[in-house]
């Protein structure tokens, strides 16, 4: 069976998507996460799991989480977007 595609059905125009900033980027209290967006905020750790879940926040405080590597994914009308980050 062969699929085929038009190149618009494939292609994402990021400008579309809900930019995320987030630092300090290794941190140890808290991160600063900045959306253009209003966005649900998820972050999972290594494996996937759900560690915290914040509306349109500023400032999360990290100082809880275990070192290592955590996955913020924002969700807004605009779709989805994932950053990692690290605690030390």
């Amino acid at each position: 069976m062969v699929n085929v595609y038009s190149p618009d059905q494939m292609d994402i125009d990021e400008k579309k998507l809900s930019g995320i900033n987030i630092y300090p980027n290794p941190s140890r209290d808290f991160v600063t996460i900045e959306l253009d967006t209003p966005s649900e905020v998820i972050i999972t750790d290594a494996l996937g799991r759900a560690v915290l879940h914040v509306s349109n926040t500023l400032n999360v405080e990290i100082s809880d989480l275990p070192k290592g590597t955590y996955i913020v994914r924002t969700l807004s009308p605009k779709g989805t977007l994932s950053q990692i980050f690290i605690v030390q």
